[in-house]
């Protein structure tokens, strides 16, 4: 199993657990449903009980956040099992521009789905289980095979506008879309330089970093709500053993700061809360 698909297994997961929380949450304007039942139904006793049709203004709004809530919980949770089979991406990147809106949890399951949607080698697997496995017969000639080319991401040498090259042809000389230089290459080489290796293009795209890094930063970024602490704490341990264990990943700086960020915030509110305790006692 490669890495693209333990991660979309791990996606799946998570998918089933902020659908599971989103529907127990979802439950909660039940209250208000219950509270206008009680009005219509004149359970409110006194001189001036509160109106009927108050009532029914609780039922019908509390209701429709009800089945709002299920029907949200319901498309992530079959996001999830979409994820799980490799299917629907479509669907599974408009589910995870929706999870963006739910504070915090789905807003980082979310980025983390459109992080891993959108890599070309996640978009084959979608495509090749789409299509089904199928086995070449006689007809199918390796150099058929060979003639397919894969768009690959490279930087400019030059200008370091960040482009995509046909692998074929990769290693003919050509002009740049943005400062016109020619940039020449020799087969099995190409004086384009790998879009990772270059550090400006990766604080603008997260290309090459480790997903638990990313996760990291933007916990880190809500902290300051202390219940995301935690998160950014773990996932930014998470990511300082994964960029050890793959070098090649970038995104310490982000482990970094979720980590610093997931212990600083909390403590820093807790501080600013004892001195304002302390402030009203002398008062």
């Amino acid at each position: 199993m490669s890495e693209d698909e333990r991660n979309l297994d791990f996606l799946a997961v998570f998918h089933y657990v902020v659908g599971g929380l989103t529907a127990l949450f979802a439950c909660f304007p039940l209250i208000h449903v219950a509270i206008g039942l009680a009005m219509v139904l004149g359970a409110f006793k006194g001189k001036e009980p509160p109106p009927p049709f108050l009532g029914w203004f609780f039922i019908i709004l509390g209701g429709c956040f009800v089945l709002c809530g299920w029907a949200l919980a319901l498309a992530i949770i079959i996001a999830g099992r979409r994820l799980k089979k490799r299917v629907s991406r479509n669907y599974c990147l408009v589910v995870g521009v929706v999870e963006c809106m739910i504070m915090p949890f789905g807003t980082i399951l979310g980025v983390f789905t459109l992080i891993m949607l959108m890599r070309d080698s996640v978009r084959q697997l979608f495509a090749t289980e789409g299509r089904g496995a199928t086995t070449p017969g006689p007809s199918h000639s390796v150099q058929a095979s060979e003639d397919v080319s894969m768009p690959t991401p490279g930087v400019c040498p030059h200008c370091g506008y960040p482009t995509m090259v046909l692998d074929q042809r990769i290693a003919q000389p050509g002009p740049c879309a943005a400062c016109a230089q020619t940039i020449t290459g020799t087969p099995g080489h190409s004086q384009f330089s790998p879009i990772e290796e270059n550090a400006a293009i990766r604080m603008l795209i997260p290309i090459g970093r480790s997903g638990w890094a990313i996760a990291a930063g933007y916990a880190g970024l809500v902290s300051a709500l202390i219940f995301p602490a935690p998160l950014a704490i773990l996932f930014g341990i998470l990511a300082i053993r994964d960029i050890k264990k793959h070098p090649q990943k970038h995104g310490l700086g982000r482990a970094i700061f979720g980590l610093v960020a997931g212990i600083a915030f909390p403590v820093l509110i807790i501080l600013l809360i004892v001195w304002a305790a302390g402030q009203g006692a002398r008062r």
